[in-house]
């Protein structure tokens, strides 16, 4: 489920020149590099040597680098990727959440994977009862939350959002040494700022009229009502849940608190677009350019 891709969002890329500005936080991680081994996995170092990045764990090092690190001191010529997942769990949890047949649908990330809807997952309490978790896009089938609201596949926005702004963060540490197959099982190779932005152009399908029938997918049923109608055509509501193979939008149709995130992503493919084109002229040249979002 959804559970599964949560641990993305906690992450943080911090460059060198941030280093070199807090002393004191760059005390703290040198304590922890010698204090708390057990945890040091889960923090990359990129050191830039001869021109040529190279990525190690935390114990890495620490081992190599012993003599210039100690509970005072951290060498700040290092960028570093503070986060739950390493580089290979990363790589498994994208190849999961990139499959369409699991995560990935034609209008964002599932909040259930599709496998569940032919193989659901069933539990028996012991005691004559059993029940089952199955993949179901849309309403629910059952009067839990009202039985109006699902979480066993639809199409979230914050999460989605949130799940795109980790992509961005650990494409600011990786760039293109880190690279993978989009969708899964595809030749389609991209970094990972490149598939957040691919993502994106998936959820704001939802509301983006259709170029031969001017219907957005977000109206369902109404879609054709709202086309042929110039009074409303234009009426974009900012549903609560999204269909995940429709994209028709589902739940309460006011929800401005998160939905109305589709703004920004739509930001974001604007200034994406652009630095793809400039990142492709420069790498051709033999430089590397990080993409850097206007928001965390």
């Amino acid at each position: 489920s959804l559970v599964g891709l949560v641990p993305l969002f906690a992450s943080l890329t911090v460059e060198r020149d941030t280093m070199q500005k807090l002393p004191e936080f760059r005390r703290k991680v040198a304590w922890f590099l010698k204090n708390r081994p057990e945890f040091t996995q889960n923090i990359m170092f990129m050191l830039n040597e001869d021109s040529e990045l190279r990525t190690m764990t935390g114990a890495q090092f620490d081992e190599e680098f012993s003599d210039k690190v100690d509970e005072e001191h951290l060498p700040v010529e290092a960028r570093f990727l503070l986060s739950i997942p390493n580089e290979h769990q990363l790589r498994r949890i994208l190849e999961n959440m990139l499959d369409e047949n699991k995560f990935l649908s034609p209008f964002g990330i599932r909040s259930l994977s599709r496998e569940y809807e032919n193989h659901p997952f069933k539990f028996n309490d012991g005691h004559g009862g059993e029940y089952e978790v199955r993949y179901l896009p849309g309403e629910s089938d059952s009067g839990m939350f009202g039985g109006n609201s699902s979480w066993r596949g639809s199409i979230w926005m914050p999460m989605n959002y949130s799940i795109i702004r980790a992509l961005y963060r650990f494409n600011m540490f990786y760039g293109d040494r880190f690279k993978i197959a989009f969708p899964t099982g595809s030749n389609n190779m991209l970094n990972l700022a490149e598939v957040a932005l691919e993502i994106s152009k998936r959820l704001i399908k939802i509301f983006v009229k259709d170029p031969n029938t001017n219907e957005r997918p977000c109206h369902g049923p109404f879609k054709q009502r709202y086309a042929a109608d110039e009074s409303w055509r234009d009426l974009v509501y900012c549903y609560e849940y999204f269909h995940p193979e429709t994209g028709r939008g589902c739940g309460s149709e006011n929800q401005t608190g998160w939905t109305a995130l589709i703004a920004n992503l739509i930001d974001d493919v604007a200034v994406g677009e652009s630095y793809v084109k400039s990142a492709k002229e420069s790498r051709d040249k033999g430089v590397r350019v990080s993409m850097r979002m206007s928001r965390p």
